[in-house]
């Protein structure tokens, strides 16, 4: 990450249940939001945090370490997306399907 900031590369950078601050965070394009053993410090207002800085969120699903995710899913899609939020998964087909579903809520 150090080398493609000082390269000029875009980056993200992560913020995790096991790593609360993201690091080189003033140069990041934005945020690899992880849950390695919980997803309850996700929130909207720290998605909001984030976005409102003009940078992305990338959310790791659960299914990922081994979790259910379609609980996790359903929170997130209440986080409103405007382009700035992504989701990085194991089934990118239904979880095109599954927002899809809830694009108009």
């Amino acid at each position: 990450m150090k080398v493609y900031r000082d390269s000029g590369i875009t980056y993200f950078t992560g913020q995790s249940d096991i790593q609360p601050s993201p690091v080189l965070y003033d140069g990041a394009a934005g945020i690899w939001a992880d849950c390695f053993c919980s997803d309850a410090w996700i929130t909207n207002e720290i998605v909001r945090s984030h976005t409102s800085t003009g940078r992305k969120v990338c959310f790791v699903s659960p299914e990922l370490h081994g979790r259910d995710y379609l609980q996790f899913w359903d929170r997130i899609r209440t986080f409103g997306d405007g382009g700035s939020l992504m989701l990085c998964t194991d089934y990118p087909n239904e979880a095109a399907e599954f927002f899809r579903r809830y694009q108009h809520d």
